[in-house]
């Protein structure tokens, strides 16, 4: 699982990829949905990143996780940590 923590602008989301189950996490404190630039972003490097390691062609999906949501204004960025420290004591929490 490979986690990344996004900053859209003006607000932070975590991107988590599972290259084993060909799946692309999702985890917002807003409840929005990944721009059209992140998910191009991010599924033209997975898609390089596969491509120097094997010839099977991908087929990725977005998942958006449901999960907790900030009530203020300013909390994204430690909902992104909170996130990481669930996924990583526990990897299969997003499934």
């Amino acid at each position: 699982m490979t986690l990344i923590p996004y900053n859209t602008g003006n607000h932070w989301v975590l991107v988590a990829i599972d290259m084993a189950a060909e799946t692309i996490y999702y985890l917002d404190s807003l409840g929005g949905i990944p721009s059209k630039d992140l998910e191009e972003i991010m599924n033209q490097g997975v898609t390089i990143n596969h491509a120097q390691k094997s010839k099977k062609r991908l087929n990725l999906k977005w998942v958006r996780v449901m999960c907790p949501k900030q009530t203020g204004g300013v909390e994204c960025g430690c909902f992104v940590m909170k996130y990481m420290k669930d996924i990583v004591s526990d990897v299969n929490r997003l499934k």
